[in-house]
């Protein structure tokens, strides 16, 4: 199976009950999105900026961020960048992901717990 990607696919209620049992929640979204408020907790490193431009450093900042053995939720504004994003991962030796299906418009639409502080790409990327 060498070089498959693996990573389970979670509702956002799945997603919110397993930030709860320790999982780390990745944001992928753009510092502006994230910025208009996120599950809390959650640690932005986008994928893509505004435009759809790759983010260079996104292996290196998340690297430095969290253990590849964390448990991750990774997690954007419907799921698109974020399965993207678990692929990408997946490939650096993390090996329990979580694509969070539905994203922001989900977690909104089910009204679960959301902030507008944490760690931003502007504290992870300096």
């Amino acid at each position: 199976m060498g070089g498959s990607v693996t990573f389970q696919t979670v509702d956002v209620q799945t997603a919110h009950a397993k930030q709860g049992e320790g999982w780390a929640y990745l944001d992928v979204r753009t510092p502006e999105e994230f910025g208009q408020g996120h599950p809390v907790g959650a640690v932005n490193i986008p994928i893509l900026f505004n435009g759809g431009v790759p983010n260079a450093r996104f292996v290196e900042v998340v690297l430095r961020a969290f253990p590849t053995d964390t448990r991750i939720l990774v997690g954007c504004r419907s799921g698109a960048r974020s399965a993207r994003a678990c692929e990408v991962l997946s490939q650096q030796g993390y090996a329990v992901l979580a694509n969070v299906a539905g994203g922001m418009l989900d977690w909104d639409a089910r009204a679960l717990p959301r902030a507008t502080d944490g760690r931003t790409w502007a504290d992870l990327s300096g």
